[in-house]
């Protein structure tokens, strides 16, 4: 099994992601004795708003997706309010989740109107360095900003992720992934395209 792990303090947050590879190829058919003790600190947990939809990122380095390692999960906001999942507050004008004593647990597939996830690996696999990902996004605690003008103003993140890992979208298992989170997003611009 391989081992991969992220983790990051800071005055932000902090996170971590962990992955464990069975067999540890890379590229497919290859064994990559060097990812066997891969380890890195994450050195970038955000938030990416798009309209109706957020990514929240636990990458390496601050830096694209492709120039980097790092998670990246897709939420539809929309749909979970549309849901009824996430609720206006209104004293604050932010999002929050609905049901205030538990944690909203969803579920995360290969779908385009489902929560997706991928797990990347531009800078360690860079012959193929995404892993779709498929299981489950806990949040115990989510602020986000009404407006996406104001990402990054009084929002908070925590949360924790937990998958299998794949080659591709139709492939078999190659490996699982344990992600916890827990940051404040720094101020980032709304992409206005989709």
């Amino acid at each position: 099994m391989l081992l991969v792990s992220a983790a990051c303090v800071g005055d932000e947050g902090t996170g971590y992601v962990e992955a464990r590879f069975d067999p540890p190829e890379c590229p497919i058919g290859e064994v990559n004795d060097s990812l066997k003790l891969l380890r890195y600190d994450a050195g970038w947990l955000a938030t990416e708003r798009y309209l109706g939809v957020i990514y929240l990122q636990v990458y390496d380095h601050q830096v694209r997706l492709e120039e980097t390692d790092g998670l990246s999960i897709r939420v539809p906001l929309q749909e979970l309010v549309d849901r009824g999942l996430l609720v206006l507050d209104p004293a604050r004008d932010r999002l929050v989740r609905a049901d205030q004593s538990q944690a909203l647990r969803l579920p995360v597939g290969l779908g385009q109107d489902e929560l997706n996830a991928s797990f990347s690996l531009y800078l360690t696999c860079p012959d193929q360095p995404s892993f779709p990902a498929i299981g489950t996004l806990v949040l115990n605690d989510l602020v986000l900003a009404a407006e996406g003008e104001d990402t990054g103003v009084d929002e908070h993140v925590q949360g924790s992720f937990t998958a299998t890992l794949t080659r591709s979208l139709d492939g078999p298992v190659v490996g699982q992934l344990r992600s916890e989170f827990d940051f404040l997003p720094p101020r980032q611009p709304l992409a206005t395209f989709k």
